[in-house]
């Protein structure tokens, strides 16, 4: 079972001048041991990341040594969510908070340092970071709603607001078969945002 080290923190958008609630993280196998797991040792990160990399490109940063993840505290509140939905985490006492998730990561025998990522290599793109905006009931729904036509090249007529749970889960599931990339030429981008937003939706 995984444990979900983290530390909230925040950087000064230099494009907004805004100020950036980030959330940098760490899976481990122990609450207190620093045995840290990237996807490479640990199967089940294979499938963390699926919905991790959801999160736009410009709005996250990864550090293969350490294995720390850093992204915006709104992505991450939705991340927890997902991790705890799918069972990757059994429940929130799983999911701990540091004031130095640092120094916690210093304490393991071969502890390399992460470097707190600076602004300019955080926002590299120009405007206002997608991921600074809460993810709300109403924008999940409607982005569920966009991937269900397109994964239906817009030959179903759905309406979330309109179809009962029973439809809703039957239309779920015949376009995850659709877009399964193990059949029909199927895309596995595609499903795993649709999985994402239908986890959402339901928690």
């Amino acid at each position: 079972m995984l444990y979900l080290h983290y530390e909230e923190f925040q950087i000064l958008n230099p494009q907004t001048n805004a100020i950036q609630d980030l959330v940098r993280f760490v899976f481990s196998i122990s609450a207190s041991e620093k045995k840290i797991y990237g996807a490479k040792n640990f199967a089940t990160l294979k499938d963390c990341n699926i919905y991790t990399k959801q999160i736009p490109a410009n709005d996250r940063t990864y550090d293969p040594v350490s294995n720390v993840w850093v992204v915006p505290k709104a992505n991450f509140k939705a991340l927890t969510t997902i991790y705890l939905a799918m069972k990757y985490i059994y429940d929130d006492s799983f999911i701990i908070k540091h004031n130095s998730l640092q120094d916690w990561i210093e304490g393991r025998a071969t502890a390399k340092k992460h470097e707190v990522p600076k602004a300019e290599d955080f926002f590299y793109t120009y405007g206002q970071p997608v991921a600074g905006t809460t993810l709300s009931k109403d924008s999940i729904a409607a982005k569920l709603q966009v991937l269900l036509i397109e994964a239906f090249d817009g030959t179903e007529s759905i309406d979330l607001t309109k179809a009962s749970a029973i439809d809703l889960v039957k239309l779920y599931r015949k376009a995850a078969l659709k877009l399964h990339p193990d059949r029909n030429n199927g895309d596995g981008s595609k499903m795993s945002e649709l999985n994402m937003y239908w986890q959402l939706y339901r928690s």
